[in-house]
């Protein structure tokens, strides 16, 4: 029988070269072997205190290591680290190799809880972002989007709804809890089309200014609402009052 072993582990642990995790033997007093995963990158380390420290802090991952080998069949962590790093690629690219948009992972892999978990440590800092991440529909999958504000990144979500009417609701709220809430609705057909424009417009560089110009009501603002389906802002006055008002949204919208 193959002796296994549990470890957890944690950022501080892990470091990258070019198309390979590796780790570090130093707190784990055990020697890993490296993972090639294609498409890592040695730059990735630039951004480990820029988002895995700030986000996760010492968030634990659980690996079954076999004789200095990482078991991933029996690594109940190892997608929710795999998730984490690709995420991590989007700010790299963005911040350092400014490449402008980049592809906003949708989670194939990771069921609706697991996303909820990966994210808690920044959910689990606002009442408005807990309280729609448990009212969260049971077929739509949590989407984090990096919000480019005044040359700088933001973490927001995407939490996506359906109403009694049978339209989609996009509710985009920034983990900063002085932003206002914004609702997006649209048909069911649109979907794909319209998601998409609103994750390139929170992730785009050309506009800097993207909440004043979904408050606006000039011909340019007014363009981009109706190309995103813009529907409504909640400018956060209550926590009592905003969950009022999404339950009515979601209720009877």
């Amino acid at each position: 029988m193959e002796n296994i072993k549990h470890l957890h582990i944690i950022w501080e642990d892990i470091f990258f070269k070019k198309d390979y995790i590796c780790f570090h033997a130093t707190r784990l007093k055990q020697i890993i072997e490296p993972v090639k995963v294609k498409g890592i990158i040695e730059s990735l380390n630039l951004v480990k205190g820029e988002y895995f420290y700030r986000i996760y802090g010492r968030k634990a991952f659980k690996l079954a290591i076999t004789n200095g080998v990482i078991n991933q069949e029996l690594s109940s962590g190892w997608l929710r680290m795999l998730d984490a790093i690709e995420f991590a690629m989007d700010i790299y690219h963005i911040q350092f190799a400014k490449k402008g948009k980049a592809i906003l992972k949708k989670h194939k892999e990771l069921n609706k809880e697991e996303v909820k978990e990966l994210y808690d440590p920044v959910i689990s800092k606002s009442d408005y972002l807990k309280y729609l991440a448990q009212r969260l529909d049971a077929e739509f999958k949590l989407i984090p989007v990096l919000e480019f504000s005044n040359n700088q990144l933001e973490d927001s979500f995407l939490f996506r709804f359906r109403n009694k009417r049978g339209h989609v609701l996009i509710v985009w709220e920034n983990v900063k809890p002085g932003r206002a809430t914004y609702v997006f609705k649209y048909e069911e057909a649109r979907h794909p089309d319209i998601l998409e424009k609103i994750e390139s417009f929170i992730m785009s560089e050309e506009y800097h200014k993207k909440r004043s110009l979904l408050s606006g009501t000039d011909r340019p603002a007014r363009i981009i609402k109706q190309e995103l389906c813009f529907y409504k802002k909640y400018p956060h006055k209550g926590f009592e009052d905003f969950r009022a008002e999404v339950e009515y949204l979601i209720g009877y919208s």
